[in-house]
């Protein structure tokens, strides 16, 4: 993340410095050597602006997300993209305030286009070929044609930036690869990743057996390893997931989380201010909830119970109590479903108005949970649902939230089978864009009261 985020800040610096660098360049070329103060002094007015622009930009078309393969050509592309709109979106600013700030030559817009798009796309070429980082340790899942022609392509292609450590195939006598281990059952695969510090898997499965990545990818979870996986037709035609494409071999990486980078930077922002500001707002409101609750129950206000986060990890998650005291104490852990006895009546307002998770704001400052991501469930369900519902550990791959998918287009009875389509629809989806979206349809449901029991 620190690593990640040092890369970012440089990367913007550079392209700040560049943007500014293409434009005094412009003026040069523009007047023949010479920068008439004139025409300079807009520009001066205007730089501050113009950079923000033009990097605001650069950050909508993905410049300053980092991706494992980025070819000469995805850059390229980027660049220009990005380079002609942000130009075009000068164009109209400096005509806006013409008036104001005196005649800045558009025709130096004009030239910045050519030259920003070289200066912006060729320091990202150059980093990228003095930037080669050690060949990814890589571990291929497979069987039959799909694997034999996955091998033979990771033989022939040494530039594709892998080195085979082993193979996994239950059927495979020997690999016939010198110092290649094979692997002859996926029971063994989380200690063998472990083992061998595998950076990669590939699965390169026939389309009969691709009901298996599920439970390969389960064993693995919480380790920091890529899963990619050679898609058959239907799996292409149905994904809206980035695929990559090395050589002529298309992959579709699996378990992977869209957000990273700026847009995670900017998220925790988001629930860092939204949640300090919530906590104000809502102290007076909670005073009076609390004096209400005291006269209809005599039990603790708050309540606290162990949740699993992000890859697993259990933390004290923080609510306002809406059973009566002791309700699980003979029953053991039981799910909330409608018109639910063990629900107070000051509990039963407060869910239909999904106000009893407000002290969860305190969870997502301390870093536990984010405004929105799917909900938190104990310990005693997370390990039910892992052994009964392919999939369900792919949900942990990020922070839990107060609202979500689920939780805006559902009610609180859903089964959790159908809630993790909404958590996997999230977490393939997730920006701050989303979000915000999720966040302004959850005020909708909370004073509607629609969908809540």
């Amino acid at each position: 993340m620190v690593i990640n985020l040092i890369r970012i800040i440089m990367a913007v610096i550079i392209d700040a410095v560049l943007v500014n660098a293409g434009i005094v360049l412009s003026f040069l070329v523009r007047f023949k050597g010479q920068v008439p103060g004139i025409n300079f002094k807009p520009y001066q007015s205007l730089w501050v602006f113009i950079t923000i622009i033009m990097l605001g930009v650069f950050y909508s078309f993905g410049l300053y997300r980092r991706k494992k393969s980025h070819s000469a050509v995805n850059v390229i592309d980027n660049t220009v993209k990005s380079v002609f709109l942000g130009t075009l979106l000068l164009f109209v600013a400096v005509y806006s305030v013409r008036q104001g700030l005196g005649k800045f030559p558009t025709s130096v817009l004009g030239i910045s286009w050519i030259i920003n798009t070289v200066l912006i796309g060729g320091w990202r070429l150059i980093a990228g070929l003095f930037g080669k980082t050690t060949p990814r340790r890589l571990l291929v899942v497979g069987k039959g044609t799909a694997k034999k022609n996955l091998l033979k392509n990771l033989m022939k292609n040494p530039g594709w930036g892998y080195r085979l450590v082993g193979v996994m195939d239950e059927e495979a006598g020997k690999i016939g690869i010198p110092g290649v281990l094979l692997l002859k059952s996926t029971k063994n695969i989380r200690n063998f990743i472990l083992k061998e510090k595998i950076d990669e898997v590939i699965i390169a499965l026939p389309d009969n057996m691709h009901n298996r990545i599920s439970d390969i990818v389960s064993q693995c979870h919480g380790l920091n390893v890529r899963f990619s996986i050679i898609p058959n037709l239907y799996e292409i035609f149905l994904s809206r997931t980035d695929g990559e494409e090395i050589d002529g071999l298309p992959l579709v990486e699996v378990m992977v989380s869209p957000i990273g980078g700026m847009d995670e930077i900017i998220k925790r922002l988001l629930d860092i201010v939204v949640s300090v500001a919530g906590l104000l707002l809502v102290l007076p409101f909670l005073l009076i909830l609390m004096m209400f609750h005291k006269i209809e129950d005599k039990g603790s206000v708050f309540f606290m119970q162990e949740r699993v986060g992000k890859d697993g990890k259990v933390f004290n998650c923080y609510k306002l109590r809406t059973m009566r005291e002791g309700a699980e104490d003979d029953t053991g852990p039981v799910l909330a479903k409608k018109d639910d006895r063990r629900v107070t009546k000051s509990g039963r307002v407060l869910r239909k108005m999904r106000i009893d998770e407000i002290p969860q704001l305190i969870n997502v400052l301390k870093g536990d949970m984010s405004l929105v991501g799917p909900r938190p469930e104990r310990p005693f369900f997370v390990e039910k649902f892992k052994k009964d519902i392919n999939g369900y550990v792919e949900r942990l791959q990020v922070k839990p939230g107060i609202t979500g998918l689920a939780q805006v287009n559902s009610s609180y009875d859903i089964s959790a089978r159908d809630k993790l389509h909404f958590d996997l629809m999230y977490v393939r989806k997730q920006s701050v864009f989303v979000d915000l979206k999720i966040m302004l349809k959850t005020f909708w449901v909370m004073f509607s009261r629609k969908g809540a029991i």
